[in-house]
């Protein structure tokens, strides 16, 4: 049903993050909607997953994947074939060739690992040059949609086998207490990979 709590929670994140990239000096930290989202996306996709898993003792992944590709497939490729357009417009020829890199990168939803290879600095005035950057979240999201299901089924499954109930949180919690130091270790030696890549940010 409809979750009225949750919609608030979107709604106050995406102002956060408007703000924070419009500028204004009292929400300097707007940018935590984008850890809002994925908190609210992980809570959301563990329950639905959870309550399928649960009630059929089964996982439909392929209707999992479709129900997430007509939600997000579409906007997308709308938002990057549009910019593409503008591009083509407001580049110069060395600018648009490095830029539709970035274009490439998201259309598989890998924008992410592009920006953490180059040591992209999110919060570089330079950075915001690529009229892309903000995919990145998009593609982490996705990336955390491809192994996600399969891992609480899994777990799900294991636990069922030896007889303990518990086994999916204990599995949880352990991925997430070591995603956690591992970001952690991994923004004081190579920050830009703590910040962009999925492995670092499952624990959100």
């Amino acid at each position: 049903g409809f979750r009225a709590d949750i919609e608030g929670l979107r709604a106050v994140a995406i102002v956060m993050v408007v703000l924070y990239h419009a500028g204004v000096p009292w929400v300097s930290g707007g940018y935590i909607g984008v850890d809002v989202f994925f908190v609210l996306s992980g809570y959301l996709i563990t329950g639905i997953v959870a309550h399928e898993v649960g009630s059929t003792g089964r996982l439909s992944v392929l209707g999992f994947y479709a129900r997430r590709a007509r939600r997000l497939m579409p906007a997308s490729a709308v938002v990057v074939l549009t910019t593409l357009v503008a591009m083509v417009v407001v580049y110069s020829p060395i600018e648009l060739r490095e830029y539709t890199r970035s274009a490439s990168a998201v259309s598989i939803y890998a924008s992410n690992i592009l920006f953490a290879i180059r040591s992209t600095d999110y919060l570089d005035a330079a950075a915001a040059g690529d009229p892309l950057l903000h995919t990145w979240s998009l593609s982490v999201e996705e990336q955390f949609y491809v192994v996600w299901p399969a891992l609480l089924l899994a777990l799900y499954l294991v636990g069922r086998r030896i007889r303990r109930p518990v086994m999916p949180i204990a599995g949880i919690t352990a991925l997430a207490v070591a995603s956690f130091a591992a970001c952690i270790v991994v923004t004081g030696v190579r920050q830009p990979w703590a910040f962009f890549l999925s492995p670092f940010r499952f624990w959100e």
